[in-house]
């Protein structure tokens, strides 16, 4: 009979070489891209192994007002509007149902955990924008049809 000690050496080193990928290297996951797209890799390599974390275009508003803004911009480039022709229509602190952070694209699995976020709608026209975002997160356009509510009620 194996000794404790003895299998949990083993593990440990299944888990350090990469659970017998082939490769030797351990198996780097990255974080699903925003919905939007906006973003750069950086690498950084340590030893044999590569791990990727995203940078992104712009910094993160993380309050209200500055997701407002966000929005306002990206509906006016979007539209090509000037922001004067736009009509803030609500906007307001949500919490999300899930990682989707309330606008889940066909065929993609989402972290299934309440998510404190924004949603931002905004007029253009004859064409209403609904934005969503996490609570420190660039706010994304949700395109008509797939948006679901936030959870009614949630304090966050």
């Amino acid at each position: 009979m194996l000794h404790r000690t003895t299998i949990a050496a083993m593990l440990f080193g299944l888990l350090i070489n990469g659970c017998g990928s082939g490769a030797g290297e351990p198996v780097v996951t990255e974080p699903a891209p925003p919905l939007d797209g906006h973003r750069s890799s950086a690498h950084a390599s340590s030893g044999n192994a590569s791990v990727s974390s995203p940078t992104y275009s712009s910094p993160m508003p993380t309050d209200l007002n500055s997701m407002i803004q966000a929005a306002l911009t990206d509906a006016a480039n979007t539209t090509r509007l000037d922001v004067s022709a736009l009509r803030l229509v609500s906007a307001e602190k949500v919490t999300w149902r899930d990682g989707s952070l309330g606008c889940p694209a066909p065929g993609r699995m989402y972290t299934m955990a309440l998510v404190p976020g924004y949603r931002i709608r905004i007029q253009a026209g004859a064409e209403l924008l609904d934005y969503h975002a996490g609570a420190r997160g660039q706010p994304v356009a949700c395109p008509p049809g797939r948006a679901t509510e936030p959870v009614a009620d949630a304090r966050i």
